[in-house]
């Protein structure tokens, strides 16, 4: 088989914010596909004045992956923070322009003790 016929015959075009980082659940911004320059940004929540829960990609840390749309403009991650859905923070991201995204969250407390999140 001729592995050359295959330079520049699977390139994607992936819109410049997506979920595109190796190691933390996010979103990453390619501003320059030609550099490959690319910066991530990452929710980290957690209870107050305890541990963050780090959304690591490579092994099991209290996150999934929620709900995608079919052209990766707006995605949503589950934070556990109290397993069984007791304490939990929903992040979405949401391409607005080709420089923009939003960033929402929804914090839920299924508990019957007020809980206090940092974020």
């Amino acid at each position: 088989m001729d592995f050359n016929k295959l330079d520049q015959s699977h390139d994607i075009r992936l819109p410049s914010w997506g979920p595109y980082s190796k190691k933390y659940a996010g979103i990453s911004h390619i501003p320059h596909l030609e550099t490959g320059l690319r910066f991530d940004l990452t929710v980290l929540p957690g209870f107050y004045r305890n541990r963050l829960l780090v959304p690591n990609v490579l092994f099991e840390s209290g996150y999934h992956p929620w709900s995608f749309n079919s052209s990766f403009t707006k995605f949503t991650y589950r934070y556990e923070l109290e397993w069984k859905d007791n304490v939990f923070v929903d992040v979405t991201y949401s391409l607005l322009e080709s420089d923009t995204a939003l960033l929402s969250m929804h914090c839920v407390n299924n508990t019957i003790l007020p809980q206090n999140l940092s974020l």
